[in-house]
């Protein structure tokens, strides 16, 4: 009396799981940019506060003149009168490059982060500015007024600096050897016409346009 009803099935066969997708080939690029993210930020504050910490103390007269009035001491017989202001200069200066090179590190890792095509060779030059002034810095703690704690924190801040350098030059190198494609959200137009003009070889003339 019955028909025999075949159960109900779904005629989607089940689909299998999504391959996963595999890293980027730019990801270290987008470490870099965080790291000099980080230290740029660091860099900034810890500056800033020394310097309002410098300005209060010189307003209150609580040694704030430390580095900017020159510290005579008394000579001897075989040694010549010396000052405190070739130190306090150096440290001046190794202290607010050290902030401007701050500003432009978190800079330079947000365009790395973001996968600019020249924030590699941009970190570079950065870093490498920054550790040839604390060079300079450790030779004169080294060589002209020698002091165990001013020579290691240049040391310090130099190898600091020349981490960065090679973590900017191999995220350069990726950048060249895998560029974004038009794809990445983050590829822009300005970012495509650099791409074509570094990888031509040939001469720009009418018979190309």
């Amino acid at each position: 009396m019955f028909s025999h009803v075949p159960p109900m099935t779904d005629p989607t066969p089940p689909q299998p799981d999504a391959a996963p997708q595999p890293p980027s080939p730019r990801a270290f690029c987008q470490a870099t940019g965080l790291i000099y993210q980080i230290v740029g930020f660091i860099f900034c504050i810890g500056t800033c506060c020394w310097g309002f910490t410098a300005s209060i103390g010189g307003f209150l007269g609580v040694g704030g003149d430390s580095l900017s009035a020159p510290v005579t001491t008394a000579p001897t017989a075989t040694q010549p009168a010396s000052t405190g202001g070739a130190h306090a200069a150096w440290f001046t200066a190794a202290v607010w490059s050290t902030f401007v090179g701050g500003l432009a590190a978190a800079a330079v890792g947000l365009a790395m982060q973001h996968e600019r095509r020249k924030s590699g060779r941009n970190g570079m030059i950065v870093s490498g500015i920054m550790a040839a002034i604390f060079l300079g810095y450790l030779i004169f703690a080294i060589a002209i007024e020698p002091a165990i704690g001013r020579a290691l924190g240049a040391a310090a801040m130099l190898a600091l600096w020349i981490a960065l350098f090679l973590l900017a030059g191999h995220s350069a190198e990726l950048l060249r050897r895998f560029p974004p494609t038009t794809t990445d959200s983050e590829w822009t137009q300005f970012d495509e016409d650099a791409w074509r003009k570094s990888a031509s070889h040939r001469r720009r003339d009418r018979t190309n346009l």
